[in-house]
């Protein structure tokens, strides 16, 4: 039986609402973004992400998770906006997430339900994502699936400071740039 790439009860600015992402919106995000799910999710999880990634991801998500197209778009330009952007990182990225790899807590047949708790505040909800977890998955499958053969790493401290490597660049320390009076 497949996994559920469903999020229930996520809050998008004014209120919570399912979000997933079937095939159509997967398609539809590769269109728009130019890249497909797992690069999006490793630039969205890595910080690199653009505006367009995260709103296009939510929108989709939402009309993934049951809502209309008209109504999540105007829901997305009402609240995914400058000055609230970063709030919608860890949605956008564990929309994703939930489409490659499904959602954990997932009841087991014949096993009853962990009671579910309600999440009160911005700092709650990114408590409770194990971003180490996360871009460790998706760095060992793009790895080990030569998915991504130019040899580009995620890691993640245990604060959930996120950043990638090359093989090129692993282990050295950055290069200082020069400004335009040393030239």
């Amino acid at each position: 039986m497949p996994r559920s790439a469903i999020l229930e009860n996520q809050f998008v600015g004014e209120g919570e609402f399912p979000l997933g992402l079937r095939i159509g919106e997967l398609e539809s995000l590769q269109e728009l973004t130019g890249v497909g799910p797992h690069v999006l999710a490793t630039r969205i999880l890595a910080g690199e992400w653009m505006v367009g990634d995260l709103r296009h991801t939510i929108r989709l998500g939402l009309i993934g998770g049951g809502m209309g197209q008209r109504e999540a778009h105007d829901l997305v330009q009402r609240n995914v906006v400058p000055g609230a952007l970063q709030e919608y990182v860890m949605l956008a990225g564990n929309v994703i997430m939930a489409a490659l790899v499904g959602v954990e807590d997932e009841p087991i047949e014949g096993e009853p339900e962990a009671p579910q708790t309600e999440m009160t505040t911005d700092e709650d909800f990114s408590n409770s994502v194990d971003f180490t977890s996360l871009v460790g998955l998706l760095d060992s499958h793009l790895t080990t699936s030569g998915a991504c053969p130019s040899g580009i790493g995620i890691n993640a401290t245990a604060d959930g400071e996120l950043s990638t490597e090359t093989a090129k660049n692993r282990g050295r320390k950055p290069r200082p740039k020069k400004n335009s009076s040393q030239q």
